[in-house]
């Protein structure tokens, strides 16, 4: 009976150690959305093919005039329309904030998004991965377009550190 108990509770416990994240995620989660911003900026369909889920989806917060914009787009048309692209497209975040829970991971990262050598603008980067057995992928982005906010959110991310 004790043997029969003790077994029980070594594999319950390897459950319970199995559903936690491992600290290592937070880094490898970090990687992923650098490798995006490289992918965006070498144009590099494989790579960003990679980094994402077959129908994950991209959402924009825009303000125009006084209306707020919030058109969607797959990241399966952004990657037809990456190699077409004539300018150098440049996104660097200024810090990362994520949370994970298991399989789940949301980056929250304020950037500066540049057009050949040009600011465009800046804004929030908010990327949701899951973990999958290939390893994780970007499941959504949500962003923000907003081009006079960028001393705000460099001071913003750098007393945040």
């Amino acid at each position: 009976m004790k043997t029969k108990l003790l077994i029980f509770l070594l594999f319950s416990g390897t459950t319970v150690l199995a559903q936690k994240t491992d600290p290592a995620d937070k880094k490898i989660v970090i990687g992923i959305v650098n490798r995006f911003f490289e992918a965006l900026e070498k144009k590099d369909t494989a790579l960003y093919g990679s980094l994402v889920m077959h129908n994950a989806q991209i959402w924009v917060s825009r303000k125009r005039n006084d209306s707020l914009l919030t058109p969607m787009r797959s990241f399966a048309e952004d990657i037809q329309k990456l190699p077409f692209y004539k300018e150098t497209l440049f996104e660097k975040a200024f810090s990362y904030e994520v949370s994970l829970h298991q399989h789940i991971a949301v980056v929250w990262a304020p950037y500066s998004f540049h057009l050949n050598t040009s600011l465009s603008h800046c804004g929030i980067d908010v990327f949701t991965l899951l973990k999958t057995a290939a390893g994780w992928k970007i499941v959504s982005a949500v962003y923000t377009v907003e081009p006079d906010a960028c001393a705000e959110l460099r001071k913003t991310s750098s007393s945040s550190l």
